[in-house]
């Protein structure tokens, strides 16, 4: 059966350290309406401040003001079932091989890591996180413009 696509928000953003949580809100408050659970709204909400954070950290390299932007999309097959949602966020910034992206979609989690001093390195731990809280992470980085699109089925 065919998707049918409803766009629920699209807006350009400025890089900065406070972008993500500012992009977090502002894709759950459009969602309100489909009355997200308690744990799939966390969930959203991290993996949306993990992706923005990786524009503002690596492909804007901490540079504040650059754009970007983020959209959000519904979904809608079978009468039956919740909405997918579908969020893209991209950037104009350094692009990532695609082999980097894999390596840090499949990590596994490293308890000695994360409790350790270098779990503030860079270690593609966002990545791995957003891969592991949707239902899937795609990237693209086509023409000067880097986009991630995650998708997640609503209970």
């Amino acid at each position: 059966m065919t998707m049918m696509e409803k766009l629920v928000m699209k807006k350009t953003y400025f890089s900065s350290l406070d972008a993500p949580r500012q992009v977090a809100n502002d894709v759950l408050h459009s969602l309100h309406r489909y009355e997200l659970l308690t744990e799939e709204a966390m969930w959203v909400e991290l993996a949306v401040f993990e992706l923005v954070t990786n524009v503002y950290e690596h492909a804007y390299n901490r540079v504040d003001g650059l754009d970007f932007s983020t959209s959000v999309y519904t979904l809608y097959g079978q009468a039956n079932l919740s909405p997918k949602i579908k969020i893209l966020v991209s950037d104009k910034g350094i692009g990532m091989e695609m082999s980097v992206f894999e390596s840090h979609i499949n990590k596994r989690i490293d308890n000695a890591k994360i409790l350790g001093i270098s779990s503030l390195e860079t270690s593609g731990r966002g990545l791995m996180l957003v891969n592991h809280l949707m239902d899937d992470i795609h990237y693209q980085s086509k023409g000067g413009l880097n986009t991630f699109t995650i998708t997640k089925q609503l209970s």
